[in-house]
């Protein structure tokens, strides 16, 4: 029972400027994608057909929630042997681009390859790059995409 879905529902903690809807979305999708590593993995084939990037040999695949960078707390973040898959996830709210990019850069001092990844309610939840150097996201999704 260690990683069951609701010990993992149990790990979101509601906050005053987040959304406990969206917390509660990432806990249950990140909780599906560790326990059927078949599903994890299809769906970062899925990804990496979609922007483009050739095959990799993953090695071990490893989900986190909410964690916690110099510029904020990333939704959930899958790391392999060569790649960080950073995601950001709205339920409701608008999405940014300058977020995204702010966490996209916590994690490219090291030596893998990040790859960010936004999934929003509706695909005008967004706001894309308002000033020179921020990056959109490598690939945009709706949960509706994601189902």
């Amino acid at each position: 029972m260690e990683d069951s879905l609701l010990v993992s529902l149990r790990s979101y903690r509601t906050h005053p400027n987040r959304d406990p809807l969206e917390d509660f979305a990432t806990e249950a999708f990140a909780w599906l994608l560790r326990n059927r590593p078949g599903i994890g993995s299809s769906f970062l084939d899925h990804i990496d057909d979609q922007i483009g990037l050739p095959e990799t040999d993953r090695g071990p695949l490893t989900w986190r929630t909410q964690v916690h960078v110099d510029q904020g707390i990333v939704d959930m973040v899958a790391q392999t042997r060569d790649r960080v898959y950073v995601f950001e996830h709205k339920a409701w709210q608008k999405a940014t681009a300058k977020q995204i990019d702010k966490y996209r850069r916590s994690f490219e001092d090291g030596d893998k390859e990040v790859i960010t990844v936004l999934i929003t309610g509706a695909r005008w939840k967004y706001e894309g790059p308002t000033q020179e150097g921020v990056q959109d996201p490598d690939l945009r999704y709706t949960w509706g995409d994601v189902y």
